[in-house]
């Protein structure tokens, strides 16, 4: 075998390794090439940022696009899990459009398109008939500006963007922008689900996120399985490969977990019993399953508590002048804060 292990898990996987989703990549790269926005929805650690890496890979753009196609595309990657709690509308479309802006910088800085961007930034990208200018000058030229925006749940929980105006501006931005905007979301939930949570900030209105078709990542296939397991390693047996499928049920990053561990215990063990073999894999490959998931979910706890905080003005609670009883504030303050760090202690243990 060799001396490395060819089988990654816990980080998206490189463009190069990508394998697999040959159907949804396809219906993706259809929609972008149209105008129209995604949603790409899927269980934690289903190869969600790992299709949003491939879909923007420079070594693949013409592959996927096409000559033509390809040079009229910019591409504009965002976490939403990183975003700080601070950051509101203009912040957000700043970050948005920063590749858009190094491009107009760098190769068109004195264009009636800059003179229109550098005025819509003037404004802070609030003023919606600049935005509408903006895009016109686009269509003229034929580019599509395709925003990426991975974890989009998250923004569900941040105490400035979780609002209607700016769900109203993204969905009015992307949909009425005659495919001149893109948007690709990622997300652990159901665009119905992204739905009913903001329902409750637009009950009368149409839901927010119709705009999207939704493109759910299931399982993998048995050839896209045989794929990945025949590709980056061929020394397994049979046994070896039923084993994984049994136990990883196509889901991409058990197939990788478990096909690591197995490589593992073959470079270290001479253990020629396939069934002792399997045994020490199904142990750890449980624990490691059954410790991620409590990773990830005291992860997404801390995350949305940190901007819960961050959204606080807690000079209320110690400001004399600002309520008639702040001791009683003083004291909810801080058994708040520490009851959400012994709360994130004790999910680690």
């Amino acid at each position: 075998m060799s001396h490395n292990n060819p089988f990654i898990h816990g980080n998206p996987v490189s463009p190069e390794q990508f394998i697999g989703r040959d159907t949804e990549v396809r219906r993706i790269v259809g929609r972008i090439l149209t105008g129209q926005s995604t949603a790409i929805t899927g269980s934690p650690r289903s190869g969600k940022t790992s299709i949003l890496q491939y879909l923007i890979a420079p070594e693949k753009k013409t592959i996927l696009y096409g000559d033509d196609e390809a040079e009229q595309l910019i591409f504009s990657y965002v976490d939403a899990g990183t975003l700080e709690s601070e950051i509101g509308l203009t912040q957000f479309w700043a970050i948005v459009l920063k590749p858009f802006k190094k491009l107009l910088l760098t190769k068109h800085a004195n264009s009636a398109l800059s003179q229109t961007f550098q005025a819509f930034e003037k404004n802070g990208f609030l003023q919606e008939d600049e935005f509408e200018e903006l895009v016109a000058k686009i269509q003229q030229i034929g580019w599509r500006f395709v925003v990426l925006l991975d974890e989009f749940e998250f923004l569900l929980h941040h105490p400035n963007l979780n609002s209607v105006k700016f769900f109203g501006t993204l969905r009015k931005r992307f949909s009425l922008s005659k495919g001149a905007f893109v948007l690709v979301t990622t997300a652990s939930i159901s665009r119905q689900q992204l739905n009913q949570n903001t329902q409750e900030l637009n009950p009368t209105g149409s839901p927010y996120f119709n705009f999207i078709e939704e493109v759910i990542l299931g399982t993998l296939s048995n050839t896209q399985i045989d794929e990945l397991l025949y590709r980056n390693n061929d020394d397994f047996t049979k046994d070896d490969r039923r084993f994984i499928k049994s136990i990883a049920r196509g889901h991409p990053y058990h197939l990788q977990l478990a096909a690591s561990i197995l490589w593992e215990i073959y470079e270290v063990s001479d253990e020629d019993d396939p069934l002792k073999r399997q045994k020490r894999v199904k142990q750890r490959f449980y624990e490691e399953i059954k410790k991620q998931s409590l990773i990830n979910t005291v992860l997404r706890h801390l995350k949305r508590y940190q901007l819960f905080l961050k959204s606080i003005d807690f000079g209320i609670f110690f400001d004399i002048d600002k309520v008639e009883n702040s001791k009683f504030y003083r004291i909810i303050a801080v058994v708040s804060v520490v009851l959400g760090i012994v709360a994130a202690i004790l999910a680690f243990v």
